[in-house]
């Protein structure tokens, strides 16, 4: 694919490289690292639809045909498959939606609302624009003069009876809009080639409503970009990675960089993804000389709309601060400009970067070998876009200048982001960190803004560390001995997670354990029944258990198990081991069950068969289901999905024989309270009472915590911080 961007929409978010995820059309056959990283999935997921049959193969057996890649690209990009959309990022989202958090004018919103249309080309989308672009300039200036020909179509006293046929045809290259004539260029550039007069006349019933549509200017909102994401389809969108920044996070974004700002007034600021500017709105409200501001993207319907946004916001603001200079037609095309910013090489460097890059942009081959040429972080296989203006932000500031970023927050603790992490380290100290958690609609996809300082140091110390409902600073600079950035913690919880990471005398389950996924299928509903049958035999799910017991009455399942039927399958000799455990593949929390009786076990459950010699099975159930272990693994990792890499960077106290007897004798003990929980009554005889017997595992639990705390040599202050936060996330009322 070459850099042409097809049906992009980068509004509020977004410089993407990326155009749709479509394979070259020269070539009959992709390699599968190439349609996973077009498609951003894994190469495990290409080899499954392989199975599937969703992608066909050459004679090779290798390389997957053009033809079908193209055919589940467009399933994904219309969202015709469910189990192909259903993935957890920001591309599973499709439809015509209103942005209603965009912008927080709610009269704005409801009078946008009434807009209603059914398709729409590039024609009508810019004609639209134009006419509310008037309807606002209008609002800003009261003594301008608008060209009489076109106040039929911007007026509420609209009358369909007063089309003048003769305009039709008429292209606007020459025709004026009103007096002021940088309006007049932005109008122009904004409807390029397209014949004004025809598209009015040939959308006359909606054009009628749209002259009673009422708008106000609100100088904090970028309305017309509202406007653009409401009416274009958001496919392409998210294909290409950019998003909608809502304006409570761009206000949140600027209250944070405005503590670190240096003293100096005229520092330059610049958005390089700055989509239809909103951003941009912010900064000239905070005061801002809009001559010190830039922004670059990709698509030059938004640049147009961002120069339409400051001009209008400059000429309304100038009237009342003195301080702010309307900018004229040659500063808005200098300060802001259509341009590939990842790669457009650097001619001068800012005080202060901010914004949202784009996250999940796909990226051809070709054009991975351009960026592979520029940026270090473009050589990792599957680089995420937003890695990219990352890089590209630290070269483009100058020393001790400030980036601001809106970024998924996995990039503070996934391996594949570890890169970045690096050269964030290198490069910068960290300033800043607000967890924003989930911004977009039925996606799973937490945010936080993060900011940094271009010193070189790598320093963390008093960064501010920001939630929904506190706020603390870090009081001493935090090392990162795994990696990840350990942001979510307070400080006296870092200080004990790093008593349970240095723990003296410790082993791990790395090279220590044999890890196996449970069955897939490739089709739950042939493969499984609730029926059990003469050849069939119990499999498990994820949902079939709690710690430490099988819940009763939980509906389970029952399989026909030949291993040529099965679309992935472990090693029979795993299922069958007569010891394992087995845990829970998604879940907040470590979840596992000790197991001796071979059981089967579906891909949301897991199998983990330890191998550390001298530690006893039971002993290492209690260890991977205490809150210790929920503490250390979800405040490094923050998973939903619980990987090998998570359990095996555990530290397990290694400990004597004898020391461990204490602990499996409570772990025997508490396994049998749960099977007399489930057979509650034998007949009419009651084996005890049920709340009874509830309080009797609570006691072993906290015992068991109490000594499994102490391996790890932990304070009664530890214990007392570790049990805080055990009982805010529910772990006893959800798990015991």
């Amino acid at each position: 694919m070459s850099f042409i961007l097809s049906e992009n929409d980068n509004t509020g978010n977004g410089n993407s490289t990326g155009s749709n995820a479509t394979a070259s059309t020269t070539l009959k056959f992709i390699t599968k690292a190439q349609a996973a990283s077009i498609l951003k999935v894994s190469t495990a997921t290409i080899n499954n639809w392989v199975k599937l049959g969703k992608l066909s193969l050459g004679d090779n057996k290798k390389l997957i045909s053009r033809e079908s890649f193209e055919k589940i690209t467009l399933q994904i990009n219309a969202g015709t498959s469910q189990k192909l959309t259903k993935r957890r990022n920001k591309k599973a989202l499709h439809g015509n939606i209103p942005y209603k958090t965009y912008i927080s004018n709610k009269e704005n919103i409801q009078a946008l609302e009434k807009l209603r249309v059914n398709k729409i080309d590039d024609a009508l989308l810019r004609t639209i624009l134009s006419i509310f672009t008037l309807k606002l300039a209008l609002l800003v200036k009261e003594n301008l003069k608008i060209n009489k020909k076109l106040l039929p179509f911007i007026e509420v006293r609209f009358n369909a009876k007063k089309v003048n046929k003769k305009y039709i045809g008429e292209d606007v290259s020459n025709f004026t809009f009103s007096d002021d004539k940088t309006l007049n260029a932005l109008l122009k550039e904004l409807l390029g080639d397209e014949l004004f007069f025809t598209v009015l006349c040939e959308n006359w019933e909606l054009f009628n409503e749209i002259a009673r549509i009422n708008i106000s200017f609100d100088n904090k909102d970028d309305t017309l970009g509202y406007l653009y994401l409401s009416l274009r389809d958001i496919g392409s969108r998210k294909t290409n990675g950019a998003y909608f920044t809502q304006e409570k996070v761009v206000s949140s974004l600027l209250q944070s960089l405005w503590a670190h700002l240096p003293i100096e007034k005229e520092i330059t600021f610049c958005d390089p993804c700055c989509g239809s500017g909103n951003f941009l709105i912010g900064l000239i409200n905070k005061g801002l000389n809009p001559e010190f501001i830039y922004g670059f993207d990709i698509d030059p319907l938004s640049i147009t709309i961002t120069k339409i946004n400051i001009y209008l916001l400059t000429k309304q603001l100038s009237l009342n601060n003195p301080n702010i200079k309307e900018l004229n037609l040659k500063e808005l095309n200098n300060n802001f400009k259509a341009l590939n910013t990842l790669l457009t090489p650097l001619t001068t460097k800012f005080d202060v970067i901010l914004g949202n890059p784009p996250w999940g942009a796909n990226f051809s081959t070709d054009e991975l070998t351009l960026l592979q040429e520029k940026y270090e972080l473009a050589k990792v296989q599957g680089t995420e876009s937003f890695n990219l203006f990352i890089e590209y932000s630290l070269n483009a500031l100058k020393d001790n200048g400030l980036l601001a970023y809106v970024l998924p927050e996995s990039l503070l603790t996934i391996k594949a982001h570890q890169d970045t992490r690096k050269m964030l380290q290198k490069y910068s100290s960290i300033k800043f960190v607000s967890y924003l958690g989930e911004l977009f609609t039925k996606v799973h996809c937490p945010a936080i803004t993060l900011g940094v300082k271009k010193d070189y140091l790598g320093n963390n110390k008093d960064a501010v560390i920001t939630f929904k409902d506190h706020t603390f600073k870090i009081d001493a600079n935090r090392t990162f001995e795994g990696g990840e950035f350990a942001f979510k913690l307070t400080n006296e919880e870092y200080d004990c997670l790093k008593k349970i990471t240095n723990l003296p005398n410790q082993v791990t389950l790395k090279d220590n354990a044999v890890f196996a996924l449970g069955i897939v299928t490739g089709d739950n509903q042939e493969h499984l029944s609730h029926v059990k049958e003469q050849d069939s035999e119990l499999i498990l799910t994820g949902k079939n258990f709690l710690k430490y017991h099988l819940l009763k009455n939980n509906n389970y399942y029952y399989i026909k198990f030949n291993r040529h039927n099965l679309q992935q399958v472990a090693k029979t000799e795993y299922y069958k081991a007569p010891e394992k455990l087995l845990y829970r593949f998604i879940s907040e929390e470590p979840i596992f069950i000790y197991d001796n009786k071979q059981s089967l076990t579906l891909n949301s459950c897991n199998i983990l068969i330890p191998k550390i010699k001298g530690l006893d099975i039971k002993y290492l159930l209690a260890i991977l289901n205490s809150q210790v272990a929920s503490f250390y693994l979800s405040k490094r990792f923050n998973f939903i999905k619980l990987l090998k890499s998570h359990l095996c960077s555990l530290p397990i106290p290694m400990v004597s024989f004898e020391s461990q007897q204490e602990i499996i004798a409570l772990v025997e003990r508490l396994i049998n309270l749960y099977e007399e929980d489930n057979g509650v009554k034998e007949g009419d005889k009651v084996i005890e009472n049920k709340d009874y017997l509830n309080l009797k595992k609570l006691a072993l639990i906290e015992k068991l915590e109490h000594l499994i705390a102490s391996l790890y040599g932990l304070s009664a202050q530890d214990e007392k911080i570790i049990s805080s936060y055990a009982h805010e996330k529910h772990i006893f009322k959800r798990f015991y």
